[in-house]
C-alpha cells in the first residue's frame, strides 16, 4: 500500500459517513466534449448524485453517496478517461525542527480532519502540504485545526496563490507552444513556396522536400501531441470531441503529402498541416486569457482576505495570522486599513467602504454597536472589533462560495448545448467524408482538391464556441452581480427571473426597514399607559418577534421596571401568552382577542383609525379583559415606492403579504403602490399562497423576503430573493441574495439576471450560426457563387476566431452599468423634496410673496397628508424645526413677533414638510 492509499484509508470512515458534495480541479480539457465526457463517466459511478463540470473554470462539483463510491474512485475515474482532478491543497511552512516521530503524527492528525484528504510532508522545504475537499472544509478552517496542533507555522501558499501559479503556468504553455508551432510554419512555409518555383533541379527539390517533411515531422511530435494524446484518449473512451477533429485534418493532409513524397505523385500539403495547428493554439491561448478575465471578479473577491490581523490579548496589541482569530477576540483597526473580519465596534467611530461587497460607492458611518464586514476599508478613525464570525461563516467568505457554486452550477440551457455537443463531432466528420465524396466522384475534382475540402470542413467545425458560450456569460454575470452586492446563485435562476411576471413582497424587513415602533399606547379600563406597557413588555421580553422587541424597547423607553413570566406561550400568528402576577396576560392581534372571547368592542373605532393609517394593533389583554391597545408603524425603506412603480413598468403584477389585519395591509399597499396584498398571513400559509398565485396561467413567481418563516416561501417561488440584512435560512433558501437589502438593487439583480440571460443566448445563437455557416462554406456549397474554396489554414483561423470571440461577447457584459440602473429607479422620486423639520441644515427664507415653499404635512411612516395650519391669513412655514407665522422673521427683514407652532406628530414622529 502506497503513502497515497494508506492516508486515504486513515480518513476513508470520516470521509464514508454521509452524502459529500466535492470539488474539483480538473486540467487537460480542450472543448465542451471533454467537460460532457468527464461528466458522462462520472454519473456513471454508482453512488453519484449529481455531476456539473464547467468548462471555462476547469473546475467541477460532484455530489455522492459516501457510502457506494470514495474520492479515490472519482479521482481515478477522471484520470482513466485522460484528464486529472485535484482536490484543493495549501502548502504550511513549519517553523520548528520536528522528529520523524512527531511528522508521522502531525500527518496522522491533520488527516483525520474531516474533509482533509491527505498530507505530505517535505523534510528539504520544511513544509506541510494539506489537500482538502473545499466543499466540506474551508481553507481558513484547514488553518484553524492545524493551529490547534501547537506546532509553529503559517501559510505559505493558499488557494488563491495557487490558482494564480497554474494559470501563469497554463499560459506559459500555451504561449510557448503557439511560439514554438509558428517557429516551425515559417521555415517550411518558405521551403514550400521554394519548392512550387520551377528554377530548382530535381537534386534541389528533393533536398527541400526531405527537408520539409523533416520540419513538419518535429512539428507534428511536439505540437502535434497536444492534439493527438487528447483525440486518442477520446477515441479510446468512445467519444468524440475537439481533438479529434483537428488531429484527423492535420493527420490527414500530414499522411497524404508523406504518401506523395513516397510515390512521387501527389500534391504535398505539409504547411497546412502545420498552419492548422499554428491557428487553433493560437487561438487558445488567446482564448485562455480571455477565461481568465472573466474568472476575474471571483479572484478578486478572494483577494479582499485579510491575512494578519491586529488584536489585543493580555492589554497588549500582537499580530497574528487571521486562522488564528477566534470569536470575541478584539481587533484594533486603524485608519485606511482593512477590517480583516466579521464583528461588532465596541469602541471608536469611522466611516467605513463597503463598495467591495455591496456596491455602494458612498462609505458608511459606523459607531459602537454597529456590524462590520471583513474585507472593507476603514477610512478614517480609529476601531476597535470584537470578532462574531469567522472562517465560513463570514460574510466575504459566503459570498466567496456562493459565486464559485454559481459558475460551476449548469443552467438549463447549458443542457441543450451539451446534446449538440455530444453528436456534433461525429456529425462533422460525416458531413466532410460526403463532401469529399461529392467533390471526388460526382463532381470529378482532383483527389487533392476534394481531400482539402474534407480537411477544411473538418477544421472550421467548433464545438468549443458551443461549450463556452453559456459557462462564460454565466461567469461575467454571477461575477458583476458579486462586485455589486448582487448574488446570483446558479444558471437555473438567471434563465427563470427573465421570465417572472409575478412578485410577491413580505412586509417587515423587506419593504420596511424592519424595525417597528410604538406610536400609539391607549389604555382602558382605567389602566394607565404605564399599565399597559408593564403587562406588555414583561411578556414580550420572551419573544424575538419585531413587534415585541418594539415594545420592550418603549417600555424601558419609559424607565418601566418589567418583571418576569411563568407558563410563557407563543401562538404562532396570534400572539402569546403567560401568567404575570398571578394574572393571565395575552398581547397579540384580533383574531387571538376573537378566539379567547375577550370584548374589544369599545376600542373598535380607533383600532380601525389605527388600522387605516397602515399601524399594527396589539392588544393587552389581562384575565380576559382589554386593558389597552398599543399601535405600532415600521418605516417604509427608501425608494419603496419607485422600485414597486419600476416594477410596474416592467409588466410584473406585485402582491405584499403580511400577518397584518385586512385594513392595515390595504393602506401600506396602497401608499406603497402595491396591486394586491394578502393579510393575516400565518407564517405557515405564505408557501400556500406562492402556491395560489404559481397556479395561474403562464406564472412565473417570485418571492422577496429576508426572515426565518420567508425561508419555506422562497424555496417554493420560482426565483427566491433574500434580503441580505436578513436572517442565514432566507439567505440559504433563495436564489438572488440582495447583499445590502436596498429594493432598487432588486431592480438591478432583474437587470443583470436579463442581461447576462440574453447575453447566454446571444452566444448561443453565435455559436450556432458560425457553425451552420462555416462548414457549408469549407465543404463549398458556395463554390459555385464564389468560384473558390476556403483553405484549410483559414478555415483553422475561423476556427479559433469562433471560441475568442464568444469569450469576449461575454466579457462585454462588464460594461453594464448596475449603479445607473439603481439611479434610474431613484430618480423616479418626486421632484419635490421633502424637508425634514428637524435636520440642522434648514435654513430659513424671506417670504414676501405668495410663493410659499411648503404646501403640506407628510407623515414618513405612513403617508398620511394634511395641509398646513395658517397664520395671518398663509401657511404657515418651517424654521428652526418649528411651524412659524411668515410674519414671524427676524426683526432685520421688518418681521415682527407672531405666532409659533411646534410640528405635529402622526405615528409617532414628527411630520415632514413638502
Amino acid at each position: 500500500m502506497n503513502e497515497n492509499q494508506k492516508l486515504y484509508e486513515m480518513n476513508k470512515e470520516i470521509l464514508n459517513k454521509e452524502q459529500i458534495s466535492l470539488n474539483l480541479n480538473i486540467s487537460g480539457m480542450t472543448c465542451a466534449n471533454c467537460a460532457l465526457k468527464i461528466n458522462t463517466k462520472l454519473e456513471a459511478l454508482p453512488g453519484v448524485k449529481k455531476v456539473d463540470i464547467v468548462l471555462p473554470t476547469e473546475s467541477g462539483r460532484v455530489i455522492f453517496d459516501s457510502s457506494e463510491v470514495n474520492i479515490e474512485n472519482i479521482l481515478k475515474s477522471v484520470s482513466d478517461i485522460g484528464y486529472k482532478a485535484t482536490l484543493s491543497n495549501l502548502v504550511v511552512s513549519v517553523k520548528e525542527k520536528l522528529s520523524s516521530a512527531k511528522v508521522n503524527k502531525l500527518i496522522e492528525e491533520v488527516t483525520q480532519v474531516n474533509g482533509v484528504y491527505a498530507s505530505y510532508f517535505n523534510e528539504d522545504k520544511k513544509s506541510l502540504k494539506i489537500i482538502f475537499n473545499s466543499a466540506q472544509i474551508s481553507e481558513n478552517q484547514v488553518m484553524k485545526e492545524f493551529y490547534k496542533l501547537g506546532i509553529e507555522g503559517s501559510k505559505s501558499q493558499g488557494i488563491l496563490e495557487q490558482e494564480r501559479e497554474n494559470f501563469k503556468k497554463e499560459i506559459k504553455y500555451r504561449r510557448n507552444l503557439t511560439i514554438i508551432s509558428l517557429l516551425l510554419f515559417i521555415p517550411i512555409f518558405t521551403l514550400s513556396r521554394i519548392n512550387m518555383g520551377t528554377t530548382l533541379d530535381e537534386n534541389s527539390r528533393n533536398i527541400v522536400i526531405y527537408l520539409i517533411l523533416i520540419l513538419t515531422t518535429i512539428s507534428q511530435i511536439i505540437v502535434g501531441q497536444f492534439f493527438y494524446k487528447g483525440a486518442y484518449l477520446s477515441l479510446k473512451n468512445k467519444t468524440t470531441n475537439m481533438d479529434v477533429l483537428i488531429a484527423l485534418g492535420s493527420g490527414t493532409a500530414y499522411i497524404y503529402s508523406i504518401f506523395s513524397v513516397i510515390t512521387g505523385a501527389g500534391e504535398l500539403f505539409f504547411s497546412e498541416s502545420i498552419l492548422i495547428f499554428s491557428f487553433i493554439l493560437l487561438g487558445k491561448w488567446m482564448e485562455t486569457l480571455a477565461k481568465g478575465k472573466t474568472s476575474n471578479a471571483l479572484t478578486k473577491l478572494m483577494e479582499l482576505k485579510a491575512t494578519s490581523a491586529r488584536i489585543l490579548r493580555n492589554a497588549e496589541e500582537i499580530e497574528i495570522d487571521i486562522d488564528e482569530i477566534d470569536v470575541k477576540d478584539i481587533i484594533i483597526v486603524k485608519p485606511g486599513e482593512k477590517i480583516p473580519i466579521d464583528g461588532k465596534i465596541i469602541e471608536g467611530v469611522s466611516r467605513i467602504d463597503e463598495s467591495m461587497i455591496t456596491g455602494e460607492s458612498i462609505s458608511v458611518k459606523k459607531q459602537p454597536g454597529d456590524l462590520v464586514i471583513g474585507g472593507t476599508i476603514n477610512q478614517n478613525g480609529l476601531i476597535q472589533v470584537e470578532v462574531e464570525k469567522i472562517g465560513n461563516d463570514t460574510v466575504l467568505s459566503r459570498i466567496i462560495d456562493l459565486v464559485r457554486n454559481a459558475q460551476t452550477d449548469k443552467p438549463p440551457m447549458q443542457r441543450l448545448a451539451d446534446k449538440v455537443s455530444n453528436v456534433f463531432v461525429p456529425i462533422v466528420i460525416l458531413i466532410a467524408s460526403l463532401t469529399f465524396a461529392y467533390w471526388f466522384w460526382i463532381a470529378g475534382f482532383t483527389f487533392e482538391d476534394s481531400l482539402l475540402r474534407f480537411v477544411s470542413v473538418v477544421v472550421i467545425s467548433c464545438p468549443c464556441a458551443l461549450g463556452l458560450a453559456i459557462p462564460t456569460a454565466v461567469m461575467v454575470g454571477t461575477g458583476k452581480g458579486a462586485k455589486s452586492g448582487i448574488l446570483i446563485k446558479g444558471g437555473e435562476s438567471l434563465e427563470l427571473v427573465h421570465k417572472v411576471n409575478h412578485i410577491v413582497f413580505d412586509k417587515t424587513g423587506t419593504l420596511t426597514v424592519g424595525k417597528p415602533q410604538v406610536i400609539k399606547n391607549i389604555p382602558f379600563m382605567d389602566n394607565s399607559m404605564k399599565d399597559v406597557l408593564f403587562f406588555a413588555g414583561s411578556l414580550e421580553q420572551g419573544s424575538e418577534h419585531p413587534l415585541g422587541q418594539a415594545i420592550v424597547e418603549k417600555a424601558k423607553e419609559k424607565q418601566i421596571d418589567l418583571t418576569t413570566v411563568k407558563d410563557f406561550k407563543n401562538n404562532p400568528g396570534f400572539g402569546i401568552e403567560g401568567i404575570i402576577e398571578k394574572s393571565r396576560i395575552i398581547v397579540g392581534n384580533l383574531k387571538f382577542a376573537e378566539k379567547e372571547g375577550v370584548d374589544h368592542s369599545s376600542a373598535d373605532i380607533m383600532i380601525g383609525d389605527l388600522q387605516s393609517q397602515g399601524n399594527t394593533v396589539v392588544l393587552v389583554m389581562k384575565d380576559g379583559i382589554l386593558i389597552g391597545i398599543l399601535g405600532l408603524a415600521d418605516k417604509l425603506k427608501p425608494y419603496a415606492k419607485e422600485t414597486i412603480k419600476m416594477l410596474h413598468k416592467m409588466k410584473i403584477h406585485t402582491y405584499l403579504l403580511t400577518g397584518d389585519n385586512k385594513k392595515t395591509a390595504e393602506a401600506i399597499a396602497k401608499s406603497i403602490g402595491i396591486q394586491e396584498y394578502f393579510a393575516e398571513v400565518l407564517p405557515s400559509q405564505k408557501l400556500v399562497k406562492i402556491e395560489e398565485i404559481q397556479s395561474e396561467t403562464n406564472a412565473v413567481v417570485a418571492m422577496v423576503g429576508d426572515g426565518i418563516n420567508d425561508a419555506p416561501a422562497l424555496t417554493k417561488a420560482d426565483v427566491g430573493i433574500a434580503i441580505g440584512s436578513g436572517t442565514d435560512i432566507a439567505i440559504e433558501s433563495a436564489d438572488i441574495v440582495l447583499i445590502k437589502g436596498e429594493l432598487q438593487n432588486l431592480i438591478a439583480a432583474m437587470t443583470l439576471s436579463k442581461k447576462t440571460y440574453i447575453k447566454m443566448r446571444q452566444n448561443l445563437f453565435w455559436a450556432a450560426i458560425y457553425n451552420l455557416i462555416g462548414i457549408p462554406f469549407a465543404a463549398g456549397v458556395f463554390f459555385g457563387l464564389l468560384g473558390f474554396f476556403l483553405p484549410p489554414g483559414i478555415a483553422s483561423l475561423f476556427m479559433a476566431i469562433s471560441s475568442v470571440s464568444v469569450v469576449i461577447s461575454a466579457l462585454l457584459l462588464k460594461r453594464l452599468d448596475l449603479n445607473k440602473v439603481k439611479s434610474s429607479v431613484e430618480n423616479l422620486r418626486s421632484q419635490k423634496k421633502s424637508v425634514n423639520i428637524e435636520s440642522e441644515k434648514f435654513e430659513s427664507k424671506i417670504v414676501g410673496d405668495e410663493n410659499i415653499m411648503a404646501n403640506k404635512l407628510v407623515c414618513s411612516v405612513c403617508n398620511h397628508e394634511e395641509g398646513l395650519p395658517k397664520h395671518c391669513g398663509r401657511d404657515m412655514i418651517p424654521h428652526e424645526g418649528k411651524l412659524v407665522c411668515w410674519m414671524n422673521l427676524d426683526p432685520k427683514f421688518g418681521g415682527m413677533n407672531c405666532g409659533t407652532n411646534e410640528v405635529p406628530e402622526h405615528c409617532g414622529t414628527k411630520m415632514q414638510v413638502m
